[in-house]
């Protein structure tokens, strides 16, 4: 086991990790008034009362922000479901027309699908067929046995 301080230790901080002795620092609230930049140290929240009573306190918060999600979801879902109840066209919801449209948009993607299919199964064939094409050997009209003519 190596010391705390050995030189790995060292290495990762300076350089794996030059921003840790940054991170590491007390927070600090900086601020420039009237031309002077003026720093301090930032002070933590004074802790009064028991553990069980901040923990309460927090508690009432977190519920409280658990509330105010609800009410923006609940009023996100009625403004959606209002708006799409008055979307009307010609007396027929947009929820009715888009779907309709999806139809055939469906049954032309498919013919496309089914088209670019044919042109790779044709081109497969001609490739295929300018293969066997060029792999002929020639006619020949005598024997390379004897040279005489093919009966």
């Amino acid at each position: 086991m190596t010391p705390p301080s050995s030189s790995k230790d060292k290495f990762f901080e300076k350089v794996i990790n030059p921003y840790l002795p940054e991170v590491m620092k007390h927070p600090q609230a900086i601020k420039m008034r009237e031309g002077v930049l003026h720093i301090r140290d930032v002070q933590g929240p004074k802790k009064t009362g028991s553990v069980e009573a901040r923990l309460e306190v927090v508690e009432q918060d977190i519920f409280k922000c658990q509330r105010m999600v609800e009410h923006g979801l609940s009023a996100n879902h009625s403004m959606i479901t209002e708006f799409t109840r008055d979307q009307t066209m010609d007396g027929r919801s947009v929820k009715d027309i888009i779907s309709n449209l999806n139809e055939p948009i469906n049954f032309l993607q498919s013919q496309v699908y089914d088209l670019q299919n044919q042109v790779f199964e044709y081109e497969a064939r001609f490739k295929g067929m300018s293969l066997a094409a060029s792999c002929r050997t020639r006619g020949t009209c005598a024997s390379t046995f004897d040279g005489e003519p093919l009966p």
